[in-house]
């Protein structure tokens, strides 16, 4: 009776841990996603590698976005770079012309805040850089979520939730290894989880590096993972 509590216990921290992760990342993902459907003109043809936003932001903080931007051509160089916002009713947009050396980076930042809220809850981003010969136009966009965080800001709610994700996943793991080690049962579902364990950490990374197509991809295989979790409980939990 005890060791099957164990199993419970176990998996139902690990399933907690990966649906905190699967949350996020796929949050993350469809505010990124929203970015690039919201409307911002088209110009580049190319991603900008080096577009940095916060994932999350509380209501009343700004938050700073990031572009890098490096001369790699053998030239100097003049782009024209133009920032917008989702700012309603007409987009804030920002233009200066940057003179780059032959390898030579330039870091350009924004403060974005309430007044480029969009949809309440999301603000979204464009740079884009017109080409100056021989380097190629760019352009990259992203989304944040904004929501009323208590005593927490955006990126203190993030790491609390990366947190939680991972002691929920790792500590769920190991117990039901213990469980597992003693009776052999289970090992299908434990194969399982190991691979949404991954999945998560892989959706989670997907964030942080904007690739959104992949988020949306990993949270469905996340949910399906997820449903052959709880199958294997509605049977007994071994197979």
């Amino acid at each position: 009776m005890k060791t099957i509590l164990l199993r419970i216990f176990a998996g139902c921290l690990f399933t907690f841990g990966a649906l905190v992760g699967l949350v996020f990342f796929a949050v993350g993902s469809f505010a990124d996603l929203e970015s690039v459907l919201f409307g911002f003109d088209r110009y580049g043809y190319k991603m900008a590698s080096s577009f940095d936003c916060p994932v999350l932001l509380d209501a009343q903080e700004t938050g700073v976005v990031r572009f890098v931007i490096t001369n790699r051509t053998k030239t100097n160089i003049r782009p024209n770079v133009v920032f917008q916002t989702s700012a309603f009713p007409i987009f804030r947009t920002e233009r200066q012309v940057i003179a780059l050396a032959p390898g030579e980076k330039a870091v350009l930042e924004w403060t974005v805040g309430q007044e480029d809220l969009a949809y309440r809850h999301f603000i979204f981003a464009k740079v884009y850089t017109f080409a100056s010969y021989p380097a190629p136009d760019v352009e990259q966009t992203c989304g944040i979520l904004v929501l009323d965080l208590p005593f927490l800001t955006g990126a203190q709610a993030v790491a609390l939730l990366v947190v939680v994700s991972l002691v929920s996943m790792g500590v769920g793991g190991g117990l039901w290894m213990i469980q597992q080690s003693v009776e052999g049962q289970g090992r299908s579902t434990w194969s399982v989880m190991l691979t949404l364990a991954g999945v998560v950490l892989v959706g989670m990374g997907s964030v942080w590096l904007a690739i959104w197509p992949l988020g949306v991809l990993l949270a469905t295989l996340s949910l399906v993972l997820i449903g052959v979790i709880v199958g294997h409980f509605v049977q007994g939990g071994s197979t």
